[in-house]
């Protein structure tokens, strides 16, 4: 077992779809031929709000949108709202339209203490009030431990286990803390190109010396795509032992030169907690999203112009602790991946078409004769990476 340090991501938004599979979906029995749900526009045109309050001074958060078809999943923005947020003392806090669909605003450490309750009310430009109901925010402990184990997992063919690591949490709480709690995780991690920059050709041929080695380390940051979420309210003690969080196996080059996990522990309130659990269930399931009825998850937002019009959503109140794991290179852990990269490719007829300094063409050389690269094997940000380090990487 190996232990160490651990932050926050945005898991809200990538639940909205989970959501309207929720709400609509019917228990379909096992067959062979495949299922495409005829899914009505009244379903889809749903409005979406996520968002929360925490304990953290700074820029809190809403984003308003509708949903999306199920076949074409993205971020449809709800513009020009008005949202304010009111807490249980009389305050308010208006919010502004940062990007489109994105609200903000700037709160304080002395407004967002544990123990107080807030609520969001929104009108959208078409005059449709959404308000939800009041949320109180619970009291967090400093996150315990957060460590992985190496690990194999037993898959049909028993000579080919899924090799990787798995991630565990330790929840240490008291009579004071919140026994319902949720982690969102975000993961960080190195990867190299298969070639530096040596020669290249964007209308007359160029040759690096030494090779531009700029664009061959690149770090990616995503949220982890799952919901972990605990009760610890019928255990004698409010604390818990390795609870178990994601598993990351060895078929990416995630775990190849250095991985970072960022984890957020959050004290949420009983209906939150029933509400997280609910799209765990959803969009956890291991058997799959037709082997089993959907639950129907309802948040605590309410149309109140058109109640009969679900609001898909939550918008609640948290209490955040956070720790940052790094972890190197693992010497028991063998990695069995592919990059992107096609590999060198001869010089045929129309490779120079197109060629400019704006979208050069990357070459090599290898036993004396040139070959062409395609853009990946040489430029990393071509992965949606940045080659920049970031600040919390080790040196």
């Amino acid at each position: 077992m190996q232990k160490q340090e651990t932050r926050y991501p945005e898991i809200l938004r990538k639940c909205r779809l989970t959501m309207l599979f929720a709400c609509i979906l019917l228990f379909m029995p096992a067959c062979i031929k495949s299922y495409f749900p005829d899914i009505s526009s009244n379903e889809i045109n749903k409005y979406v709000v996520m968002g929360q309050i925490t304990d953290q001074e700074g820029f809190q958060e809403v984003s308003i949108s509708l949903s999306s078809p199920v076949g074409e999943p993205k971020f449809i923005p709800v513009k020009n709202c008005s949202v304010i947020v009111t807490d249980d003392k009389g305050n308010y806090y208006v919010l502004d339209e940062y990007k489109s669909g994105y609200y903000h605003v700037w709160m304080s450490q002395s407004s967002i203490t544990p123990g107080t309750a807030f609520k969001i009310d929104i009108t959208t430009s078409d005059g449709t009030q959404i308000s939800s109901a009041y949320d109180r925010m619970p009291i967090v402990p400093e996150i315990d431990s957060v460590y992985f184990i190496r690990k194999d997992i037993p898959t049909n063919n028993p000579n080919n286990p899924q090799k990787g690591i798995q991630f565990y949490v330790d929840y240490n709480g008291n009579s004071l803390n919140s026994p319902y709690v949720m982690w969102v995780l975000e993961e960080t991690w190195e990867y190299h190109t298969a070639y530096p920059i040596t020669y290249y050709f964007d209308g007359s041929y160029h040759e690096m010396s030494p090779p531009d080695y700029s664009r061959h380390i690149c770090w990616k940051t995503l949220t982890v795509d799952n919901v972990f979420t605990l009760s610890t309210k019928d255990l004698v003690d409010n604390k818990y032992k390795m609870f178990p969080l994601h598993f990351v196996d060895n078929k990416t080059s995630r775990l190849a030169y250095g991985y970072s996990l960022l984890i957020k522990q959050l004290a949420i309130s009983e209906a939150a907690y029933h509400y997280w659990d609910q799209i765990r269930i959803n969009h956890c399931n291991p058997s799959g999203l037709y082997q089993q009825q959907p639950l129907a998850v309802k948040g605590n937002l309410e149309n109140k112009t058109r109640p009969e019009d679900e609001i898909l959503g939550y918008f609640n109140a948290s209490s955040v602790r956070s720790k940052r794991l790094f972890i190197p290179p693992l010497v028991n852990l063998e990695m069995d991946y592919t990059d992107f990269c096609s590999g060198p490719q001869p010089m045929r007829r129309g490779w120079k078409d197109g060629a400019s300094p704006s979208n050069p063409v990357y070459l090599v050389v290898i036993e004396g004769s040139m070959l062409v690269l395609d853009d990946l094997c040489c430029d990393c940000r071509l992965q949606d990476g940045k080659n920049v380090k970031p600040d919390f990487w080790p040196n």
